[in-house]
């Protein structure tokens, strides 16, 4: 799970510690590496301390190291459910409306041939929270995505993504939108149930590649490293 997380700004080998500040059940510990200055949040769990959260000054993304991976994970772990073909997963982490219209309406994943996993694990480049809505984007417009999380019972769930294969509008698509289009018009129902055993199914996006792993094992492997809900 963690080779595909956005990390590299959190490398802080050999750091030089410039403060710490003790605060009851809290201590900030704030140091310096290559020019970047990072606080770690310390607090005192049942007698040991454990880091809470870091906090680091990233262009366009919050300064809560914890706050950018709440959001991260959770779209990859949309990602993750539809690697594994596994409908439970992406209702769990999808929208009352995306479920409502999409998820719930399906007994498989609809085999409609975007490569959603692709797109989504490109690098992220950008994270903005505004209020109960959090925007995330990955890649570019030539290959990537753009997800719009919402925060629904304490988490962020996927209501949108868009994916990029170029900058002009024919080749971007709205993934709920164009989802609810084909069921509107009948032209999901008749496909075949996609198998993750299928020969067809040898990797369409770079999550094993990445991971040294072949296709299923990266993905129970992917999975099995996220939380359960």
């Amino acid at each position: 799970m963690f080779q595909l997380l956005p990390m590299s700004e959190f490398d802080q080998r050999n750091p030089k510690i410039l403060s710490t500040v003790f605060q009851g059940a809290v201590t900030e510990v704030t140091a310096v590496n290559n020019q970047h200055a990072i606080t770690f949040i310390l607090r005192d769990w049942n007698g040991e301390i454990l880091i809470d959260d870091i906090l680091v000054a990233i262009p366009h993304r919050p300064n809560s190291f914890k706050d950018s991976m709440e959001i991260v994970v959770s779209l990859y772990s949309f990602a993750a459910g539809y690697d594994i073909a596994n409908i439970d997963q992406l209702q769990r982490t999808s929208s009352d409306d995306f479920n409502r219209l999409i998820w719930r309406q399906v007994r498989t994943l609809p085999d409609f041939g975007y490569d959603v996993p692709g797109h989504v694990l490109a690098p992220v480049t950008s994270i903005h929270v505004n209020g109960e809505t959090a925007t995330i984007t990955a890649g570019d417009t030539q290959w990537g995505a753009q997800a719009e999380l919402t925060r629904e019972a304490n988490r962020y769930v996927v209501n949108e993504v868009v994916l990029f294969s170029g900058a002009l509008p024919n080749q971007q698509i709205r993934l709920k939108n164009d989802l609810r289009q084909k069921l509107a018009a009948g032209l999901l129902y008749p496909q075949p149930t996609r198998s993750t055993d299928s020969a067809a199914m040898v990797p369409q996006h770079e999550v094993a590649p990445r991971m040294g792993m072949q296709p299923a094992a990266a993905a129970d492997a992917f999975w099995a490293d996220l939380p359960a809900k």
